[in-house]
């Protein structure tokens, strides 16, 4: 990730930062009549985030984990609660699927950040 410094997201996200509903999603275990697995959904709205639009120069573009123009959200890790696999985010109107989280160690092993790797729904 050479394009974007770790300090940089740190201190904007709050400053110059996005805003995105994250949307925890747990599956119930039951299934219904028709065998439907329901899920039950938890909205966290106005949560703070740096939302990074992937470039060539971007480390996993290049090694094609990721396409140009695909979206990373990167939140503190304060939020880390919230952020897992299967889990929504909507911002500016669209809705994506959190297929990773990464934590992102900064100085001195202080975890930071996470970055969420999406994919549009």
């Amino acid at each position: 990730m050479p394009l974007l410094d770790s300090r940089f997201i740190q201190k904007n996200i709050a400053a110059v930062g996005n805003t995105c509903t994250v949307t925890v999603v747990e599956e119930d275990t039951a299934t219904d009549s028709y065998r439907l697995v329901s899920e039950t959904t938890t909205d966290y709205e106005d949560v703070e985030c740096f939302v990074h639009v992937l470039s060539f120069e971007d480390v996993s573009v290049r090694q094609g984990e990721a396409r140009e123009g695909d979206l990373s959200f990167w939140f503190d890790y304060s939020r880390d609660s919230i952020l897992s696999q299967g889990n929504r985010i909507t911002w500016n109107g669209d809705t994506y699927q959190i297929i990773d989280v990464q934590p992102f160690q900064a100085e001195r092993d202080t975890l930071m950040l996470l970055e969420c790797r999406v994919a549009q729904i």
